[in-house]
């Protein structure tokens, strides 16, 4: 039996190469985080608790999966989360994203072109329960990101932790980012306590 190899497309090489970058910036994206700030304000309910986290992001490989689109993204996500005392002991917690000046650039394949955040706010809440002991939410937030040319949007999914502590102080803690074709239906995956 005769075995013949055909020659490897450079494309081909070039998209196994972004595809190893993409897999690291995602598994780094959690590390990215380069200010946090934390305030409180008074509300009707108690006392709210906000904290803001920004992620910024220098450059993120990504491939968009709707077209094979490799795409470098920069610019700056941040999470905001509001916790307020409810009347029975537990909390309603609001959790925003939202990504400012997010941008991209299409690098391969040729020609290349821009992809831009829809810059809105990805906000969801619920209700944590009473503090006996603490709570640990899984919740998703996105950010479009749409094409400066005639192709598919795509969304940027950001996977994150939230912490409920007894005293209310809520911290979200990146899991991992991806990107869907299709926005995500829901933002809460899973409670745990």
């Amino acid at each position: 039996m005769r075995t013949t190899h055909q020659p490897r497309s450079p494309h081909a090489s070039l998209r196994r190469s972004i595809l190893v970058a993409v897999a690291m910036a995602v598994a780094v994206l959690g590390g990215l985080v380069t200010k946090s700030s934390a305030s409180a304000t008074t509300s009707g309910t108690g006392r709210t608790q906000v904290v803001r986290v920004t992620l910024d992001v220098p450059a993120l490989l990504a491939e968009n999966k709707c077209n094979l689109d490799t795409v470098n993204l920069h610019g700056q996500e941040t999470i905001t989360t509001s916790t307020t005392p409810l009347s029975n002991g537990g909390y309603r917690v609001v959790s925003s994203l939202q990504a400012k000046n997010l941008t991209g650039e299409r690098i391969a394949p040729p020609p290349a072109y821009g992809y831009k955040g829809d810059d809105t706010q990805d906000t969801y809440s619920y209700d944590a329960p009473p503090p006996n002991h603490t709570t640990s939410v899984t919740l998703l937030h996105w950010t479009r990101l749409v094409p400066q040319f005639n192709a598919p949007s795509m969304w940027l999914v950001i996977e994150f932790r939230e912490v409920i502590a007894a005293d209310g102080t809520t911290v979200p803690t990146v899991d991992r980012a991806y990107l869907s074709c299709t926005q995500p239906s829901s933002h809460d995956c899973h409670k745990t306590s």
